[in-house]
């Protein structure tokens, strides 16, 4: 499944208590074991993201990434410096003709393409789209998610994959790593 995400043409909880009773600080331990997260981060892009500590970084090559966890998943953030370099914002596009555009070269490469959902959103502060579609036979049905922004003249696309069937318990975990990715 590796080979279909990356490709370079994709596009405090704060408690205010300051008493907590034993069985609540177990509770937060037992979640914050269960539920803690790695640190991606990107010094040549100066950029970070978080993922599950059982999630490895499987290529790191500056201008793409690749994380999985061994099984049915990926997750992708490839650069491109070369394509949209003089756009300031995705928003100079226009969200149908870039969505259009993507869909045409998904529908050419992907069995049985199916468009989910696509829209506009906010990535650290940048206007960005995400697009969610399906593609491939009945028992090996993919589902996906990209998301695609320009920050100084770059054009970044975070891609996210797995069985369809899988996505239910992936979804959100996809959707809260992109949701931490953070210039700095």
């Amino acid at each position: 499944m590796a080979a279909f995400f990356i490709s370079e043409n994709n596009y405090k909880y704060y408690f205010g208590m300051f008493k907590f009773n034993s069985s609540l600080m177990f509770l937060i331990s037992f979640f914050s074991v269960s539920f803690s997260q790695q640190i991606y981060q990107n010094d040549k892009y100066h950029f970070r993201l978080t993922f599950p500590d059982e999630w490895k970084i499987i290529i790191d090559s500056g201008a793409s990434v690749a994380i999985n966890d061994g099984k049915d998943m990926e997750l992708n953030i490839v650069i491109n410096e070369k394509e949209f370099y003089d756009k300031n914002s995705i928003d100079e596009n226009g969200l149908e003709e870039f969505i259009n555009t993507i869909t045409a070269q998904l529908e050419n490469t992907c069995k049985d393409y199916k468009t989910i959902n696509y829209g506009k959103m906010v990535i650290d502060n940048i206007n960005a789209y995400y697009l969610y579609y399906s593609f491939g036979e009945k028992k090996k049905r993919l589902k996906g998610s990209e998301y695609f922004f320009i920050n100084k003249g770059k054009f970044y696309t975070i891609t996210a994959g797995c069985y369809e069937n899988d996505y239910v318990n992936y979804g959100p975990l996809f959707k809260d790593c992109v949701n931490s990715f953070r210039f700095y």
